[in-house]
């Protein structure tokens, strides 16, 4: 279809130039030998500017048309709706049995099996903006230490934790506190490395010039 348009449109403008300079040759063959040398070359250069004009309707109907967005066919994906009524849900890993864990960030941790959610804990945070609750990471070690680290923002500011799942979250260990926190750039995302160690991601706070200050936990890693 696309090679089909700029064919058409290249040659009617092809058919359009041709008959231009037709035309053009016929007025310089019935010109007035006695019209002088500049308005002579006046002429041809005006004809010429007049020339250009179709050139340039090719190339912006071209630019135009390729820049004009494609609509794209995928064959073979699609998507399924895997919980419904959520409140911001935000972060998810998953426990070994694969169940899904995850967040949303106004406190509430689920778990998700075979479509059903069974909520297993309510964090206490302060949700304004983009704060709240956010990241979560399932110990690498878990089927021994039931380990569950999460992210959220406090009184305090932001912070990590590391629960015990049992049937619920439970006995909170505080592992880094008072990152700095605002109703943006809170950063929060949270994973374990290939190496073991929990890798933890702050926001600079809408502090630009916090990620320079070593001395700051905000934008940092």
């Amino acid at each position: 279809m696309i090679h089909y348009f700029i064919y058409s449109v290249l040659n009617y403008s092809s058919y359009f130039i041709i008959q231009f300079q037709q035309k053009i040759e016929v007025q310089k063959n019935t010109q007035n030998k006695i019209d002088s040398l500049d308005l002579h070359f006046g002429t041809v250069n005006m004809d010429r500017r007049i020339l250009i004009i179709p050139v340039i309707i090719i190339i912006l109907l071209v630019f135009i048309f390729l820049a004009a967005p494609k609509q794209v066919s995928q064959t073979g994906l699609q998507s399924d709706v895997l919980a419904e009524n959520l409140s911001i849900p935000w972060a998810m890993d998953f426990l070994p049995n694969n169940t899904m864990i995850f967040t949303q960030r106004g406190g509430a941790v689920s778990l998700l099996d075979n479509g059903v959610i069974k909520n297993i804990g309510n964090i206490s945070v302060t949700a304004v903006g983009e704060s709240g609750l956010l990241g979560v990471a399932v110990d690498p070690e878990f089927s021994q230490n039931k380990y569950i680290y999460l992210y959220y923002t406090s009184s305090s500011g932001n912070r990590v934790s590391r629960f015990v799942l049992t049937d619920k979250l439970q006995n909170e260990t505080i592992l880094l506190d008072k990152i700095p926190s605002a109703s943006i750039h809170n950063g929060g995302r949270i994973k374990f490395g290939p190496d073991g160690k929990l890798y933890i991601t702050t926001g600079d706070a809408n502090n630009r010039s916090s990620a320079q200050d070593i001395n700051s936990l905000s934008e940092k890693y």
